[in-house]
């Protein structure tokens, strides 16, 4: 009897993602290559109550990358229960680096360290020109790996491609000494669907031919389930797979009790913010906020001019300076946020599972379990009910959120817990109301505010900047370096060194591919009771086009990079849909994330 292949809009696959910065990327790739398919992502140390029953809700199963050894259980967790399954559990399976050497390592082959690990290079791949690779040819895909497979005589494997030095002295990387002659790059169970490749299709810098792989091994794929695979799929089967793994994960770590942080505020600042300041309060109404704008033409005013105009020396205070070092696309503008007694402020310390909002002398803690538990919820939920509008389209900052939050607070996100930081903040902001940016591109200088009916003070800021500007009230003089005497301690030299060997051995052994190593200089300049000279002194020896100055709540910080971390545009309807649209720019890259 013929077996019923169900439609294309049914088709399922399962990622099991072993916590790769590629996973995202392969996910997808496979949802943009192959008609009408979902995929479904479970981690690889998700608790499934009865796995082999829970794989008959998909037609195929990828088994992706990550760091560590396929012959560490706690590194490759349910990949290695893929290939246990009983003849009548089985289905089509796709392994990737980590998941590939699983793979050969499961049926006789083993898993050894290369001399020299492969992390970002493209090198020619040669295949014998069958299954998956039928009619591709040399392919140049990406490689990521510190080991490398190495097939049994036993083991049941076609051995499909390999990476032959000799195929790769014109490509013009270093050689690749030490490492063997061949590398088996991608291989194929004789009698079990499961296929297996050592690099990374879905990587940016692979060719198109490597990416054609995917759809080359979906055809045999579904020619598999179509001959030898009963159809049994079922979605309830899936969801409840799902809700129990998500029931079996580790719980939260106890909250602690904000109430016992150290929490401190000193005296309330005046300045510019506090000018006419209205009764606003911490619980906005969610509506949006129109924008008050005026705009002047800079003339020969400045950001520090402004600053020091705006009265911001030495109190609370947001500046985001551009102007040291100005270019086309980054660096175009400066942004200098006015605070007040009643600018609300927001800190959170992990491990509390609260925010506090505080705003002049009232302190509210919330609950984050009403905004999913984290403080990205909160902080979505907040602009949510305060969203600026009515702006000019060309200025990149109207209003909202300025502000840090550090790596504990990220890593709180994907249950990693750390001990945090008692005396500050892991994150503060300032929800910025009133506001002077500048365009230094087209000279032109904006104030600008969206609390409503503030007519009155956008219109005192811009006649008490062009007054005093203008009677050449202000004058700057460089600050003197020897009057800040900084104690500095450097990292030991030694342990330094020591770290980079560390970081070096966990590459070798494929924990990672890639690792920054972050050490602390302290620079004391306690004796500094204003750190707004500091700052000066920064932005001259080091000019950038992303200098800050962010002093919130007692804490200060001061930068000078020539790396903007995010930049996204204003969402806009798309020349091609109704729908609206955005641009995202990461530069450098910083990882992948899910699009």
């Amino acid at each position: 009897m013929a077996i019923e292949v169900p439609p294309l809009s049914t088709h399922k696959i399962l990622f099991i993602d072993a916590y790769d910065s590629f996973s995202n990327n392969i996910v997808s790739l496979l949802e943009e290559r192959l008609e009408a398919v979902n995929v479904t992502v479970i981690k690889i140390d998700q608790s499934i109550q009865d796995f082999p029953a829970f794989l008959r809700g998909f037609d195929a199963v990828v088994a992706g990358p990550g760091p560590g050894h396929p012959g560490n259980a706690v590194d490759v967790g349910l990949i290695a229960e893929l290939w246990r399954l009983h003849d009548e559990y089985l289905l089509p399976v796709l392994g990737i680096c980590l998941g590939f050497q699983s793979l050969l390592l499961a049926f006789g082959g083993s898993v050894v360290p290369l001399a020299n690990p492969r992390h970002g290079i493209v090198r020619q791949v040669t295949s014998i020109n069958t299954s998956i690779f039928k009619g591709l040819g040399p392919i140049a895909p990406v490689q990521y790996h510190s080991l490398h497979a190495v097939s049994g005589h036993q083991d049941g494997f076609e051995l499909l491609a390999w990476d032959v030095e000799a195929d790769n002295h014109d490509l013009g990387e270093a050689a690749d000494n030490g490492n063997p002659d061949a590398i088996l790059m991608a291989a194929k169970h004789r009698t079990k669907p499961f296929w297996g490749l050592q690099f990374h299709p879905e990587s940016i810098c692979s060719d198109q031919a490597s990416q054609q792989l995917i759809d080359n091994w979906w055809v045999e794929a579904r020619v598999w389930n179509s001959h030898r695979r009963a159809f049994r799929r079922n979605d309830a089967c899936i969801r409840r797979g799902l809700e129990i793994a998500s029931n079996m994960m580790d719980p939260h770590l106890d909250l602690a009790n904000p109430e016992d942080l150290s929490l401190h505020r000193n005296s309330p600042p005046t300045n510019c913010g506090d000018l006419l300041c209205p009764s606003t309060t911490a619980d906005a109404d969610p509506k949006t906020h129109p924008v008050t704008r005026r705009t002047l033409s800079l003339d020969e005013r400045n950001v520090l001019q402004i600053c020091t105009l705006l009265q911001m020396e030495g109190e609370d205070a947001v500046v985001f300076d551009s102007e040291p070092h100005q270019r086309a696309d980054t660096g175009e503008h400066s942004i200098i946020g006015c605070l007040g007694r009643t600018t609300v402020r927001l800190e959170y310390y992990i491990n509390t599972g609260k925010v506090c909002q505080i705003q002049g002398t009232q302190w509210t803690f919330v609950n984050l379990n009403s905004y999913g538990g984290t403080i990205f919820g909160y902080l979505k939920s907040f602009m949510n009910a305060r969203r600026a509008a009515g702006g000019d389209l060309r200025i990149p900052f109207w209003g909202g959120l300025v502000g840090y939050i550090n790596y504990e607070a990220c890593l709180e996100t994907i249950d990693i817990r750390t001990p945090g930081h008692a005396n500050k903040p892991d994150a503060s902001f300032v929800f910025v109301e009133r506001s002077v940016v500048i365009d230094h591109q087209h000279q032109q200088l904006h104030v600008q505010s969206i609390i409503p009916e503030d007519e009155e003070w956008v219109e005192m800021i811009s006649s008490w900047l062009t007054a005093k500007i203008e009677a050449k009230a202000y004058r700057f003089t460089p600050i003197d370096p020897c009057v800040l005497h900084p104690v500095i301690t450097h990292p030991d030299a030694s342990s330094y060194a020591n770290k980079i060997g560390k970081c070096q051995d966990y590459i070798r052994r494929g924990d990672a591919y890639e690792l920054c190593l972050t050490n602390q200089a302290t620079v004391d300049t306690s004796h500094l009771r204003n750190p707004w000279p500091l700052y000066l002194h920064l932005r001259l020896v080091n000019a950038a086009p992303f200098s800050a100055y962010m002093r919130i709540g007692g804490m200060t910080l001061l930068s000078s990079s020539p790396e903007r971390f995010m930049r996204w545009t204003r969402p806009t309807l798309s020349t091609t849909s109704a729908a609206e649209v955005s641009t995202v720019q990461v530069r450098p890259i910083k990882g992948t994330v899910k699009r």
